[in-house]
């Protein structure tokens, strides 16, 4: 299954495929904006560029690792914790190698690109959505091959 099949089913289900928030947004912005989305990452915009050029992404993990570190959530711009190092999937990926990629770099968010230009804001449940799908369709086209066999006595 390639990446393409998860943004479509994402898309189905109705969900926005990207978040993004304001690169001098304040991390307590950020917090309501995943609060009051429930959402657990979103992209950081770059400064005084176009759409759909980020200069990085926050995940809620960002968000409680910075609790360690400052006090100032009211005023602490989002771009001092964001993490800038963006590893992206491109739609052509199998959701198997994006998951395996995911896990060895202990990732639960990755964006996903086409041409080059990021279009979504996948989530790890996403592509176990999408997974589950699969195998669920799987199985019952095979408990349907199997039924079939049984019931034909002149094998």
């Amino acid at each position: 299954m390639k990446m393409k099949r998860v943004l479509a089913e994402k898309i189905n289900r109705k969900h926005k495929p990207i978040y993004t928030i304001a690169f001098d947004a304040t991390v307590q912005d950020a917090a309501k904006m995943m609060y009051n989305e429930n959402i657990g990452a979103m992209l950081v915009n770059m400064p005084a560029h176009e759409d759909g050029v980020y200069a990085g992404i926050l995940s809620e993990r960002d968000i409680i690792n910075s609790c360690a570190k400052y006090s100032n959530f009211e005023t602490l711009p989002v771009s001092t914790i964001m993490s800038t190092d963006l590893i992206s999937a491109d739609m052509e990926n199998s959701v198997k190698s994006v998951v395996a990629c995911m896990r060895k770099k202990h990732i639960r968010h990755i964006p996903l690109s086409e041409n080059g230009k990021i279009v979504a804001l996948l989530s790890i449940r996403d592509l176990m959505y999408c997974l589950d799908i699969q195998k669920e369709t799987t199985l019952s086209h095979m408990s349907d091959m199997l039924g079939a066999c049984q019931r034909n006595k002149n094998y």
